[in-house]
């Protein structure tokens, strides 16, 4: 007969994170600068692709984690100032 899982045990890190009252996206903030550092704005494509494929997946940690990551970087580019070179004609 197998155990019921701990309650503990099956909360995603994020969940026991928030119950303790600690603020995840400071270590959302660090990943995004460090994505966007390496590969600039393909760090979106990247954090979309790992998205999705955790998504197709059964671990909700790995995608929960994938989806704060996201969110960071895509709001983190859309505050970011437009540096398109303008085109004058």
């Amino acid at each position: 007969m197998q155990k019921a899982p701990n309650a503990i045990h099956a909360a995603t890190i994020l969940r026991q994170m928030e119950d303790a009252g600690i603020d995840a996206e400071p270590y959302f903030d660090i990943v995004a600068t460090t994505l966007l550092k390496r590969h600039g704005q393909q760090a979106l494509s990247f954090a979309r692709d790992a998205v999705e494929r955790w998504r197709g997946g059964s671990d909700r940690e790995g995608l929960e984690l994938w989806e704060g990551v996201w969110r960071t970087l895509t709001a983190r580019v859309a505050a970011a100032p437009d540096m398109t070179p303008a085109t004058i004609h």
